[in-house]
């Protein structure tokens, strides 16, 4: 695969996030939400629903993978450590741009909050073992809040100065 790009996302990136979410969604997901929790995922990757949270949270961090224009990959970071949203295009599965988000996102939020320690996640059970696979440890067991299922789950970083396996260059650019 060609060299992809992480960046910052730009307001008119919103309907491709939402698409490729939505797809994800509809291929892997939505198996563990029920017609509620659907829904709420619908509503909230909407392009007003973004850039309301944009709005609202100082600490939200909104990235995209891309590729001459395209975009591959989306991830969100909230609460300054939760990672609510990490996707990618059903097409560019497997080429390491999932991993290029996780790392862009904890240079982002280690940027703004340098003593970081730890993210956290709720996870499908589909997504369990992608996330251990990245380091994360599930710090419960299997949930269902609102209709949907999740495991909740911990990746702890060390402190500014040691690095870990995901402190190291990605695959892509982070800008």
């Amino acid at each position: 695969m060609r060299a992809f790009r992480i960046r910052s996302a730009r307001e008119s990136d919103y309907p491709a996030i939402r698409e490729i979410a939505g797809e994800c969604f509809a291929r892997s997901i939505r198996g563990y939400y029920g017609p509620g929790g659907a829904l709420a995922f619908a509503a909230y990757i909407q392009p007003e629903a973004i850039r309301a949270r944009r709005a609202a949270e100082r600490a939200l961090v909104l990235l995209v993978a891309e590729r001459d224009g395209e975009a591959l990959g989306v991830a969100e970071l909230r609460e300054g450590n939760h990672l609510s949203m990490l996707f990618v295009a059903p097409g560019y599965q497997n080429c390491g741009i999932g991993r290029a988000l996780l790392e862009g996102i904890i240079r982002a939020a280690r940027r703004r909050e340098p003593e970081l320690r730890e993210l956290t996640v709720y996870a499908v059970p589909g997504a369990v073992e992608i996330y251990e696979h990245w380091g994360f440890v599930p710090t419960g067991e299997l949930e269902l809040v609102q209709e949907i299922s999740f495991v909740p789950m911990r990746l702890e970083l060390f402190k500014i100065g040691r690095k870990n396996r995901h402190d190291k260059d990605v695959t892509g650019r982070v800008e």
